[in-house]
This record gives C-alpha cells, structure tokens and sequence, in this order.
C-alpha cells in the first residue's frame, strides 16, 4: 500500500481557511495590543465636526471639554495649525496623527472674524474601549472554536483514532 494514497490532501477551502485563520490572528493579535497598550485610555478634542455649506464647521462643543467656552457650533474651521489644506478635510482625519501631548491651534471663523484657538485632547478612562477590545477577543476565539469543528470534518485524520 503506498502512503501517499492514504494522507489527506489540502483541498481548497483548507487554504482558505488558513488565510482567514492568519487574519483573524493577526486581527486578535492587534486587539490584544491595543488592550495592554491603552488600557481603556481615549481621547478627545472635545469638539465635533460636520460638512455644512460646502465647508467643514464646528457641530458639538462637548461641555466641560477642552473646547468648551472656545469653540462655538457654527464656527467654520479655516485651518489646523496653519495649515489651511486641513480645513477642507475631515478634522478628525488631521487631529488622528497629532500627539496626545501636543496642543494644537484651530484657525475659526466666527461672524466674519478670524480667531485662533489653542486647544488641547482630554484623555480619559473609557470602558467602552475595553468592551470593544475584549468582543474582538472573543470573537476571534469563537472563530478559532468553529474552524477548528470545520477542520474536522474536512480532514477525517485529525480526529484521533477510536480505541
């Protein structure tokens, strides 16, 4: 009896399998980090903007925010430190690469009036991060329990030998 007739051969959805376990790994992998890495820790500018009028404008000042008091719904956003490129884009976009640590300044438009305004992200603890983070977890092991039932019924071997 030749061996190589009785050893399972990759069929194409084992393949596939494996790639979408590396993923799903690789996805669980990164969750993993986020969670030991930010531990629940957010941040805000404490403002939130919409597209209205063919420009982006301030549409929510969070109270008690760093912006609050500063920054009023309705201002339109010219630029993000100078630079006015950023005030045609989405400022959550621009503000994404900048530090925590770092203060930034928003050049508004209020009434007509040009006004600069120095501004700062509050961090804060959210438990919501880490609910998300942990649901990522679980889904991948979930994922992992029901590939691993899926391989077992494709490869007949890996089951062990009845005694």
């Amino acid at each position: 009896m030749d061996l190589t007739e009785t050893e399972p051969t990759r069929s194409a959805f084992q393949g596939f399998a494996l790639v979408v376990a590396a993923v799903v790994l690789a996805i669980l992998a990164f969750a993993s980090y986020l969670t030991v890495h930010y531990k629940g820790i957010t941040r805000s500018p404490g403002w939130a903007a919409a597209y209205s009028d063919g420009t982006w404008r301030v549409a929510t000042v969070q109270p008690g925010g760093p912006a609050d008091q500063l920054l009023l719904p309705g201002d339109r956003i010219l630029a993000i430190d100078g630079d006015v490129g950023a005030g045609g884009l989405d400022p959550d976009v621009t503000l994404r690469f900048k530090r925590s640590s770092e203060g930034y300044t928003l050049s508004v438009d209020r009434n007509g009036q040009t006004r600069d305004v120095l501004l700062r992200f509050e961090t804060r603890f959210d438990y919501h991060v880490l609910l998300w983070s942990a649901s990522l977890l679980l889904v991948a092991l979930v994922f992992f329990f029901f590939l691993d039932l899926a391989l077992d019924k494709v490869l007949p071997a890996r089951r062990a030998p009845a005694r």
